[in-house]
């Protein structure tokens, strides 16, 4: 395993984060979960009990588990949505992002416990600049923006810091 790569991808996750994040930003963690069995997903997602760095803050944790529809079995399916509004302090971001880059490896911090991970879609979402940020694993990331003239601009920015090449 090259952990020279793993060190870039940190890195370069960790600036992207903190270019669309400032500390006084709202925002919000958010966490999809699919199961096939509504009470075994309803359990709190262990993201916002080890990446929280106040225990208070697990007690805002909001949950919605919601049947996704098949034609064939209605009702089979679920997915549970947790979200937690917060501030970028609130979170152990640095540790969250790394569990999300190793999502396919053997790699820690890592979601879920021993030889049993699970891969829960992670969200950052900052309320006040309208945009979403998405890490699907080491590979890469997605950035969600209100609006295209937002998304220009945080091009332009990364292009300048070096994170993008033109």
């Amino acid at each position: 395993m090259n952990l020279t790569y793993f060190d870039k991808v940190y890195q370069q996750s960790l600036s992207i984060f903190h270019l669309l994040f400032d500390e006084k930003d709202e925002m919000f963690l958010a966490s999809n979960i699919y199961g096939a069995q509504k009470s075994r997903i309803k359990l709190k997602a262990k993201i916002f009990d080890r990446y929280l760095k106040g225990k208070e803050m697990r007690y805002k944790v909001e949950l919605d588990t919601l049947p996704i529809w098949n034609e064939d079995e209605p009702a089979s399916f679920y997915i549970s949505q947790f979200s937690l509004k917060c501030l970028k302090k609130d979170l152990a971001y640095h540790l969250l992002i790394k569990a999300a880059c190793n999502e396919d490896f053997p790699l820690k911090p890592r979601f879920g416990k021993g030889n049993r991970p699970y891969y829960p879609d992670v969200y950052f979402i900052n309320v006040t600049r309208n945009l979403i940020f998405f890490i699907y694993d080491d590979r890469g990331c997605e950035i969600f923006a209100a609006d295209l003239q937002s998304l220009n601009s945080l091009k332009e920015e990364f292009e300048l810091k070096g994170i993008l090449q033109p």
